[in-house]
């Protein structure tokens, strides 16, 4: 897991393997340090690499989402799983609408150059 600030009230996560319980406890941690005073914020999750999840880390990203609702812009989740994509669908019902699942990284890059942030790729902006 890593947590980064990516851009002003951007900010990212990368999940790989299996997400637990304790695993969520601590990236959300992370991000709830990095929000700081923040108004309104956006996530960037790239989620390419998980391979399962506990559904009690599910249920405390939601509960977390839920109870910051109201600075949440969106939540973008790049994902490669059905599984994934089927929790997220779940997940996004319970917290209102916020969260945008993409399946390929292009719309997923373009979520990221809207939201402030420059890519680089090789050292060359892309």
């Amino acid at each position: 897991m890593c947590v980064s600030i990516l851009a002003p009230q951007v900010f990212g996560t990368i999940y790989r393997g299996y997400i637990d319980s304790p695993t969520t406890s601590a990236s959300l941690g992370e991000l709830e340090r990095f929000f700081g005073d923040a108004p309104r914020i956006t996530v960037f999750s790239d989620s390419t690499g998980v391979i399962g999840y506990d559904t009690s880390a599910r249920l405390k990203a939601a509960d977390w989402m839920i109870k910051l609702s109201d600075r949440f812009s969106a939540c973008h989740v790049l994902e490669s799983s059905r599984m994934v994509a089927m929790g997220l669908a779940v997940m996004n019902m319970a917290v209102g609408g916020t969260m945008r699942a993409h399946s390929d990284r292009a719309s997923f890059d373009d979520a990221l150059r809207g939201a402030g942030v420059k890519l680089k790729r090789n050292g060359s902006e892309v």
